[in-house]
């Protein structure tokens, strides 16, 4: 038995009240892509349409979709994002395939992702893509007295140490990123 025929494209800003239903529908309800327009447009819109590549069936509606944030002009180096394909598909490598448009056209030298899943991490391992935990760090902004997201002992706006001085962070000019860059 044979699949059902897939078109896979990029998506223009006429799709994204079809993308903003499909993320209420199969992704989660209420999420704020799904019911904020001027954030997921904010979000997702680029000079050609929106970064996200569909994966339409011969009536043309969505099966799957993977979003994608370029980090730069060329979109050599891309950032996945909403990776999904509708439960009940008939075609169970669909995900995959949208991925693989997505890395045959744009043939970007890095990918990256944040916030994956473990059911996704399994993949990306499998793929052969390097997985693991990220670690945070943060800069104070120093010109304030006070801060309600954070808690901070003691700072210096030269040199602040963060937990048992295990990292150490250094106020640098310009001049002096240019040259660790």
């Amino acid at each position: 038995m044979s699949l059902p025929p897939t078109n896979f494209r990029y998506a223009t800003e006429a799709d994204t009240p079809k993308i903003m239903e499909f993320i209420d529908k199969y992704w989660k309800t209420d999420h704020i892509l799904a019911r904020n327009r001027e954030f997921f447009t904010y979000q997702y819109k680029s000079s050609r349409g929106l970064n996200f590549v569909l994966a339409e069936n011969k009536n043309k509606i969505i099966d799957g979709l993977l979003g994608f944030i370029p980090s730069n002009k060329s979109e050599t180096c891309i950032w996945l994002s909403l990776w999904k394909v509708r439960n009940g598909t008939s075609d169970k490598t669909l995900g995959l395939k949208t991925l693989k448009f997505l890395i045959d056209d744009k043939q970007p030298i890095r990918i990256s992702c944040n916030g994956i899943n473990k059911d996704t991490e399994v993949i990306y391992q499998f793929l052969g893509y390097k997985t693991g935990q990220l670690e945070h760090y943060y800069m104070p902004n120093f010109k304030r007295d006070s801060w309600s997201l954070a808690k901070f002992k003691k700072l210096d706006s030269k040199t602040s140490r963060v937990e048992k001085d295990e990292y150490e962070l250094k106020m640098i000019s310009g001049a002096e990123f240019l040259q660790h860059a």
